[in-house]
């Protein structure tokens, strides 16, 4: 059982700014240097084009009470990417996008750090703390050198970053706010602590349906409320109405978000159309996402948590012969993003995010009540850090040279078009298809080899298992005689990205 009274005081506070000074540009830079997104100057074909197209009016249709996606409720997303995409230029400059995902990323290192911190706070000494500050430091790093985490990472549509970070960095100020009531001891700063909590709670709430995987750790926070009565009770009445308020307001999202989430439910619409049959389907799933994780994520780091938690809560249980309730709440919240995922039918390295960050979290507080436990899980994160870096920046890599060959084709595409020839565009690559007439008029391309009046055509068909034939009516219609250009995934396949044809019609 644990008191709020163990939360860190305005001595453990100025810690948290500590670590936070030092981790997040850590993070930032780490991230920087293992990925060459940051050296790549274009909107994407996957995810970027979309977020660019439909954002201001489905951030319209949140604002007047509706939800634009049938299959979904994200507000949040909606609203980031509308900052990301809007502001200084965007989307047409894409230095500013760069900004805010190192934004996303601090967002993301600084909330896990700081709820770290907050959840480890047991033992005093220097040496404590200092191994404390170490491993609240290394729990983000771990995390984004993770190889399918970095890639994830260097996209600028993946949710869960601000999802994590945005719940986790509402929560810690939120407590400490709580925190500074219970002791009567409650500022200014505090208030302003609060609100600044609600709003990274709320946005962080309604990034994605996941979010109420949270909602799993609930029943185990009632030890520590039970703790907390006696405080309560000497709390004045207008320090009560301030608690019920904000207990309200951290509730009302997760209303906002279960109600639209039941709604789609019900529908019988769910995401990516996969239904998971309840009892041995879901198992079966849930199965499949656990077996696959290291496949999928390039890392043992789902086994070391978890042995990590495992170990830590036994030996808490046989020797000191007590749980830890907030750690098993985590292992619980952990599990219930693994339910979400499973039901997707996804199996995609973003969805072990809030999974990963959760079990870490778990591990790193199951530590901290072990005195011995704590450098021994500092040095196994450390050097799952390091030996991870290698691989993170192969992954990110290879992501980022197959986005320069779907670049190149928007580039290629819009050369032609600046020239004033017609391009048109058709494939079963859907999402590629739709990307290219969005993303083209963003390419500041000169006038490319064509006479004024010439028809082209370009046929996308690459990621996908089928290819266009002369079935399709804007291939017949084009008449093609010759090949332009071929644009080849970097990796071997049979159906190149797309190709480039010069109709004769």
């Amino acid at each position: 059982m644990v008191s709020l009274a163990d939360t860190p005081t305005p001595r453990g506070s100025t810690r948290v700014g500590v670590v936070l000074l030092v981790a997040v540009p850590a993070v930032v830079a780490g991230a920087a240097l293992a990925t060459v997104r940051y050296r790549h100057f274009f909107p994407s074909m996957v995810d970027d084009w979309a977020a660019i197209a439909t954002t201001p009016d489905q951030l319209w249709e949140f604002l007047t009470g509706g939800g634009p996606e049938e299959r979904r409720y994200r507000p949040g997303l909606v609203l980031w990417s509308l900052v990301q995409w809007r502001t200084f230029g965007g989307p047409a400059e894409f230095t500013a996008a760069i900004g805010w995902n190192v934004v996303r990323l601090a967002t993301f290192a600084a909330g896990i750090a700081a709820l770290t911190l907050l959840l480890t706070n047991l033992q005093r000494g220097r040496w404590a703390d200092a191994v404390r500050l170490a491993v609240a430091a290394l729990v983000p790093l771990t995390l984004v050198t993770v190889p399918g985490f970095a890639v994830d990472l260097t996209r600028f549509e993946t949710q869960e970053p601000l999802l994590i970070g945005g719940m986790a960095g509402g929560a810690v100020l939120i407590v400490a706010a709580v925190s500074a009531t219970l002791d009567r001891r409650a500022s200014r700063r505090h208030v302003i602590g609060v609100v600044a909590g609600l709003m990274l709670w709320w946005f962080g709430v309604l990034q994605k349906e996941t979010s109420l995987a949270v909602l799993a750790m609930v029943p185990f926070l009632w030890p520590t409320f039970r703790s907390e009565r006696r405080r309560l009770a000497e709390v004045s009445r207008r320090g009560r109405l301030a608690l019920t308020a904000t207990a309200v307001l951290v509730a009302l999202p997760l209303a906002v978000m279960l109600g639209w989430t039941t709604r789609i439910v019900l529908s019988g619409k769910l995401v990516y159309d996969t239904e998971v049959d309840a009892g041995a389907g879901l198992l079966a799933a849930l199965r499949t996402q656990a077996s696959l994780a290291q496949q999928v994520l390039g890392s043992p780091v789902g086994v070391v948590l978890a042995g990590a938690v495992a170990i830590g809560a036994a030996t808490l249980l046989v020797v000191e012969r007590r749980l830890d309730w907030l750690s098993l709440g985590l292992v619980a919240t952990s599990l219930a993003f693994l339910v979400f995922a499973a039901e997707s039918g996804l199996v995609v390295s973003r969805y072990y995010l809030p999974t990963m960050a959760c079990l870490a979290v778990a591990a790193a507080r199951a530590a901290s009540m072990l005195r011995w436990a704590a450098p021994v899980l500092a040095a196994t994160l450390a050097a799952l850090t390091i030996t991870q870096l290698g691989e993170a920046d192969r992954w990110t890599e290879e992501w980022a040279t197959a986005d320069r060959t779907r670049t190149a084709l928007v580039q290629a595409a819009a050369s032609l078009r600046a020239a004033g020839c017609e391009v048109q565009v058709t494939g079963r690559n859907v999402e590629f298809v739709s990307a290219l007439s969005v993303l083209m008029p963003l390419a500041r391309e000169s006038g490319g080899d064509c006479r004024r009046g010439e028809r082209f055509l370009v046929v996308i068909d690459g990621e996908t298992a089928e290819t266009t034939t002369e079935a399709d009516p804007i291939l017949a219609a084009c008449l093609p005689t010759t090949e332009v250009a071929t644009f080849d995934k970097p990796t071997a396949t049979s159906t190149p990205l797309a190709t480039i044809f010069r109709c004769g019609a």
